[in-house]
């Protein structure tokens, strides 16, 4: 199952449909359950509940964790694994994957928080990681050649405080690499004050923040 451990690694957190899907497309939901039960009483895996609506997320434990540490990730910046809010990692999750659930192109490159956190992912340039002073909830990362540009992933479930707007809009003004930024926002409200925010101490480039409205 290392597959499944590097998978919750990345992303933090999973829905069982999603790891079964993944990870047992040829099982049907009581074998694929009882695989990640199994894993869950030798402490390879947990289950949690997100903060919000009390959904049931999959999570790795400590064992998981150390066993990928020990065999399977690169030296690691940090060694935090647990989500920061199990809600929010299920929501970029979500996005990050999109409609490429099942396969992503052979020119995309998925870069979680996590591996922005602990590693220097490979589809980076390596001369732009001492760049990356802000760090987006995900990338998409597309290669041509010797080039590579990505659209940065945001998601706020609740505002911050104007100040932190002004540096996250400055540090995306002066990425190039980061062609554009998508926001998935609770209304049309904080879409608004993100926007203004970034004309205020920026001069964005057109186009460069979309923001989709998370349906409650």
């Amino acid at each position: 199952e290392e597959e499944l451990l590097l998978f919750l690694w990345r992303h933090r957190v999973s829905t069982f449909q999603t790891l079964r899907h993944l990870f047992f497309p040829v099982s049907g939901n009581e074998t694929a359950y009882n695989r990640l039960r199994k894993l869950r009483k030798a402490g390879y895996l947990q289950t949690q509940f997100t903060e919000r609506k009390g959904k049931t997320v999959w999570c790795l434990d400590q064992r998981g964790f150390r066993f990928l540490e020990s065999l399977l990730l690169p030296e690691l910046k940090t060694s935090g694994y647990r989500p920061n809010s199990r809600y929010h990692d299920l929501l970029v999750m979500s996005a990050l994957l999109g409609d490429w659930y099942d396969k992503v192109p052979d020119d995309i490159a998925l870069v979680t928080d996590q591996e922005l956190i602990a590693t220097e992912p490979a589809s980076i340039p390596a001369k732009l990681h001492e760049k990356f002073t802000h760090r987006p909830d995900g990338l998409w990362v597309k290669t041509s050649g010797r080039e590579s540009v990505a659209i940065a992933l945001e998601v706020e479930i609740s505002p911050k405080a104007e100040a932190r707007y002004e540096e996250i809009c400055s540090f995306y003004s002066g990425l190039h690499f980061i062609e554009n930024v998508i926001w998935i926002v609770p209304d049309l409200f904080l879409a608004k004050k993100i926007q203004t925010t970034a004309k205020a101490v920026t001069m964005p480039r057109e186009g460069q923040h979309i923001f989709v409205l998370l349906q409650a």
